[in-house]
């Protein structure tokens, strides 16, 4: 009864984790489109790119791997990838520019924050064996 129990708890978090990927893709890329339009939420091309690249790899990610690990490893390599980028750009540009942050890059912290706390906390593949 015990073992139904944690199987059952861990395919909750294996679609927990999906659904975070899938809607951490969605949120960049429609992001980024809407940087394109000539509206006041516009940015410069590079950080239109830049969210549609992250928002697509999220989205391909969540919609290709099916097994627990894979995504657990996708979304922990993500976050690392995100944190240390933000980590060195505000580094490198902290002399000249002081603390003051792009939108961008609070993004791209927070999203890596929020995918390696995912990655932590979503369990692993030893809830679903049978």
């Amino acid at each position: 009864m015990e073992r139904a129990l944690l199987r059952f708890d861990g395919v909750k978090r294996y679609y927990l984790a999906r659904g975070y990927a899938l809607s951490v893709g969605l949120g960049p890329f429609v992001l980024g489109l809407l940087g394109f339009t000539p509206a006041p939420p516009s940015f410069p091309i590079a950080e239109n790119l830049l969210h549609i690249g992250i928002g697509s790899l999220f989205v391909a990610g969540a919609a290709s791997l099916n097994k627990p690990n894979e995504l657990q490893g996708f979304l922990f390599g993500m976050g690392i990838l995100l944190v240390l980028a933000t980590v060195l750009t505000v580094a490198a540009r902290w002399p000249t520019l002081g603390l003051s942050l792009p939108l961008v890059w609070v993004n791209c912290l927070m999203v890596g924050v929020g995918s390696l706390l995912m990655a932590t906390f979503a369990g692993t593949a030893e809830h679903l064996r049978a």
